[in-house]
């Protein structure tokens, strides 16, 4: 709460990546907290994003520590008065709480894009699927270069 809890609005790269409402704001108006929202600084002075963080109010679980550091409990009070509550005992896509196989695949294609054409993104998938019966992972490799 130290560090992520005190950031309303970053002022640069790091700070956006530790600020828990710059996170949650992503999450709720981009859909998602891949890297690229957080190097854009157009977005960390976004009047929308601004405004969900000022909604905002973070307290501390004292019931995260040790195993369940990384625990979190959420409530969302909505417009009409109804609240919608949820916790996670650890981050979704960490080893406790790992991410299913489609969550990966979609996680990928998604990262994936910002630098390779989506035909080698399925070819890379498919390679990587039968990968235990290679005898020579240069063709992968080759895929993921850049060059």
């Amino acid at each position: 709460m130290l560090h992520g809890g005190t950031i309303y609005q970053p002022k640069e790269v790091i700070e956006a990546q530790f600020s828990l409402r710059f996170s949650l704001a992503l999450r709720l108006l981009q859909g998602n907290n891949d890297l690229q929202h957080y190097l854009d600084s157009a977005l960390w002075s976004d009047s929308a994003m601004l405004e969900v963080g000022k909604k905002i109010e973070l307290f501390a679980d004292p019931t995260a520590v040790g195993q369940r550091r990384f625990a979190c409990q959420m409530k969302i009070q909505l417009t009409d008065g109804r609240d919608v509550a949820g916790s996670l005992a650890a981050p979704k896509g960490g080893y406790k709480n790992p991410l299913t196989a489609d969550e990966m695949r979609e996680k990928f294609f998604r990262l994936g894009a910002n630098v390779l054409p989506r035909e080698r993104l399925d070819e890379v998938v498919k390679r990587v699927a039968v990968i235990e019966t290679q005898n020579d992972i240069v063709p992968l490799v080759q895929l993921l270069s850049l060059e």
